[in-house]
């Protein structure tokens, strides 16, 4: 279904009244379950990204918890997740009476069922994680200034602001992006993002090896994970590159054997990343979360991916190749220019690989903390503990109402 069609049926949706009754429904038609919390993450897609390790720390404590995953497919879901989650619908009557009765609420993203009319009941916790880090390019309303999506976007933070008690962020960066996207609504803590915890603490060796098996990494070849951000305007931007140029190089630089892992945005196909049976090349692009892949990146390039940010928490390089820099900063914008990163940009292969030759330890080092410094980072490692006490000490009360 394309988006004129789907704007055609909103309207008459709206027009009939339906999301105002099931407004209705939502904060009068059901009762709130106490154990119950209830996690999504990028409208349903899969296990992954913030809402991921809140679920894992709950799940760790071994509380009296239903903690359930909503998910758009659920049936391919619910083999991703450990025992103790179960599985239930985002989409429709199901989701929304998941939804509805829960006493806390996680998500990633703006809600689906807001667009339906869904309004949050008094005695419901909504945490709200986003998904970015620090990130670069603008998100939002700050970017569709002057555009029919712009109004879209508004409305679509408005309905949010109005429902979210707690928006959780990793910087005073972040912070003062939250209180304009949101408009002011719900309070903002700076606990550090879930994800991110892997990143800053690490992973044991057996499960590091248990990942690369997984995308089929040999053991003793390093990784170079290409991960670009999608186009809004050209659908058939061609993200390729030299890569053969740039693994040399990287072999030149570090030392041993590198091997292409390449992901891909959901929004591409693998043909814009150049990914071919017989090149050598690892499409990582189904493996569920891109925490646990850079986890066991030794490098990283991309190009405006917020992903740049979480892995500079490891303290590995990132290389940022950018050939549309002054149009993607004309077409989206930028909270803040490329020079104020710890990170080389080029504009083709060949620049990316004398960026990577050029790559001094020393001074990235002292570029990362001073960036990280400026922009008031609290990343430790431990946001999913802090989002976990936050949890339990709402239910907590609940419990004892």
């Amino acid at each position: 279904m394309n988006r004129r069609t789907k704007d055609v049926l909103k309207r008459v949706y709206l027009g009939c009244g339906v999301d105002r009754a099931v407004g209705t429904l939502c904060r009068h038609g059901f009762r709130t379950d106490r154990r119950k919390v209830v996690f999504s993450s990028f409208w349903g897609r899969g296990f992954a990204d913030n809402p991921k390790y809140v679920a894992l720390e709950l799940m760790k404590r071994g509380l009296d918890l239903d903690l359930v995953w909503l998910a758009a497919n659920p049936d391919a879901i619910r083999r991703t997740l450990p025992p103790g989650i179960r599985v239930g619908a985002y989409k429709g009557w199901a989701g929304l009476r998941e939804a509805a009765t829960a006493a806390v609420r996680v998500d990633n993203q703006l809600v689906n069922l807001h667009d339906a009319g869904f309004v949050k009941r008094p005695d419901q916790l909504y945490v709200q994680t986003w998904h970015g880090s620090l990130g670069i390019k603008r998100i939002g309303f700050d970017f569709a200034d002057g555009t029919a999506d712009h109004d879209r976007r508004y409305g679509n933070r408005v309905k949010d602001g109005a429902m979210v008690d707690a928006l959780i962020s990793n910087s005073t960066f972040e912070s003062a992006i939250y209180r304009e996207q949101w408009l002011g609504g719900g309070k903002i803590l700076e606990y550090g993002h879930p994800r991110n915890d892997i990143l800053v603490n690490g992973v044991v060796p057996e499960f590091a090896a248990e990942i690369r098996h997984r995308i089929g990494v040999a053991g003793d070849e390093r990784i170079l994970l290409y991960a670009p951000t999608f186009r809004d305007d050209d659908p058939a931007f061609d993200y390729a590159f030299d890569y053969a140029a740039v693994l040399s190089a990287c072999e030149k630089k570090f030392g041993g054997t590198w091997r292409m892992v390449v992901r891909k945005h959901p929004r591409m196909s693998s043909a814009m990343l150049g990914v071919t049976p017989g090149s050598g090349v690892v499409d990582a692009s189904s493996y569920p979360d891109m925490q646990e892949l850079l986890a066991v990146t030794d490098a990283l390039v991309t190009d405006y991916s917020s992903c740049m940010f979480d892995f500079l928490l490891t303290g590995r390089p990132v290389f940022v190749f950018a050939r549309d820099l002054e149009k993607y900063e004309t077409t989206r914008g930028f909270y803040y220019p490329f020079s104020e990163t710890p990170f080389s940009v080029a504009r083709d292969a060949r620049q990316l690989a004398e960026g990577v030759g050029a790559f001094d330890e020393e001074s990235y080092r002292r570029d990362r903390a001073t960036f990280l410094a400026a922009r008031g980072c609290v990343e430790d490692g431990h946001a999913s503990e802090r989002v976990g006490d936050l949890i339990v000490e709402f239910l907590n009360r609940r419990w004892s109402e």
